[in-house]
């Protein structure tokens, strides 16, 4: 018999009342600190909204054993395998090396689905990583994941869709300026979701506007944990990035530099091992890009990384 979706009524679970109070103080708290511009909801006492509760109010259903193919990824709340009558990829809406992003239909509701390019066992391997670490975070300045399917031929990640595209788009396609309580919104939610990832041990390394994604509300969400890690691992996993590669010249090869050079921390270029202080010179060389519209050292890093790419 074939697989179907099933739309499942949403109640109020005695969690869900939980999650919703402690945004509630959490706003209130915050706002009465003077933390939140008068612009942003939470300076009224407006709760928040849980990030996994996203998920839950789609009603997809999970099918037990809800886990990877390879069982090293599970989550109660994120189904993780779907019948393929659930979900509708649409139009691509952006293209990389590793990935391409769809406007999808998931349980009747618009969504991103992106789907990584896999052609090698390393990155089936990197798929399921960052599939793991996807399945921890539950914050309202990251993208949620809202489902994914882990299982061959298509694997994907199925993400909350965001109207305004992100930052990076906004600021030199569309060229839009904020006002001083948006940017200064912006910045908050980016130092929250930095700081609730550096307390829970993980490094993003590779925070830029970019990876900045926008709602209709202009909240920022920090996406794209590709190149995330536990600092735990840091150090094995900076080893292995910065092996030599076998090349005469003995400098950096392209394959090698993790991260977007023109947001990089010096110390990286220098092969240092990324730290959270990393992440927080990239989020300062963001916000400067968000107050003005430029990046500093363009030209210079321009040229470093021609300089780099061609040695390597």
């Amino acid at each position: 018999m074939a697989e179907t979706l099933h739309v499942l009524d949403h109640k109020t679970t005695a969690t869900e009342e939980k999650q919703k109070r402690f945004c509630w103080e959490n706003s209130i708290g915050s706002a009465v600190a003077g933390k939140f511009p008068k612009s942003h909801p939470s300076y009224w006492g407006l709760p928040a909204v849980a990030g996994n509760l996203v998920g839950q109010k789609m009603g997809l259903d999970i099918v037990e054993p809800n886990a990877c193919v390879r069982g090293c990824c599970s989550n109660n709340s994120i189904p993780l395998h779907l019948p393929p009558s659930s979900f509708t990829l649409l139009s691509p809406i952006a293209r990389g090396a590793e990935s391409v992003v769809y406007e999808a239909i998931l349980d009747g509701k618009k969504v991103a689905a992106r789907k990584p390019i896999l052609s090698t066992s390393e990155e089936l391997d990197k798929f399921h990583k960052e599939l793991q670490l996807l399945c921890q975070l539950d914050h309202p300045g990251i993208s949620t994941l809202v489902a994914a399917h882990a299982k061959p031929p298509n694997y994907m990640f199925f993400f909350e869709f965001y109207e305004q595209t992100n930052l990076a788009h906004r600021l030199h396609v569309q060229e839009w300026i904020p006002d001083l309580d948006q940017a200064l919104s912006i910045m908050l939610q980016l130092a929250k979701a930095l700081q609730y990832l550096h307390n829970k041990g993980i490094v993003h390394r590779d925070v830029k506007p970019a990876n900045v994604l926008l709602d209709r509300n202009f909240s920022a969400h920090l996406a794209d944990f590709g190149l995330a890690e536990y600092k735990k691992d840091l150090r094995r996993v900076s080893i292995e990035n910065w092996r030599s590669s076998g090349k005469p010249t003995g400098g950096f090869h392209k394959k090698n530099m993790v991260g977007t050079l023109i947001y990089m921390a010096p110390e990286i270029l220098t092969k240092e091992i990324h730290t959270e202080k990393s992440d927080v010179y990239s989020f300062g060389v963001s916000i400067n890009e968000l107050l003005t519209g430029i990046v500093p050292y363009t030209d210079i890093r321009t040229e470093a990384q021609v300089l780099l790419t061609s040695n390597g």
